[in-house]
């Protein structure tokens, strides 16, 4: 938390986090009130600010970025596409 006003503030953050909807509320690793916790940390410091949500058997930490094509989209639109 103290170390928040060192982030840059040039930055654009994209939160990506998943649910395996096996009633642990996260994605078998990292719950999801952990991840969104960095909203109230850095979501008003930073250039940008969006979260993706992804839900399933997909959703498994480790599948995040290598097997699940939603997550691969919106990675490709967050470093391609216009930022809001």
């Amino acid at each position: 938390m103290r170390n928040r006003r060192n982030f840059p503030h040039q930055a654009h953050i994209l939160n990506i986090y998943g649910n395996v909807e096996n009633g642990s509320n996260s994605d078998g690793t990292v719950s999801v009130t952990s991840v969104l916790s960095l909203d109230s940390i850095l979501k008003n410091q930073v250039a940008g600010y969006q979260k993706f949500a992804t839900h399933g058997r997909l959703a498994k930490h480790p599948y995040l970025e290598t097997k699940n094509k939603r997550v691969q989209n919106e990675i490709i639109k967050f470093l391609w596409g216009t930022r809001s």
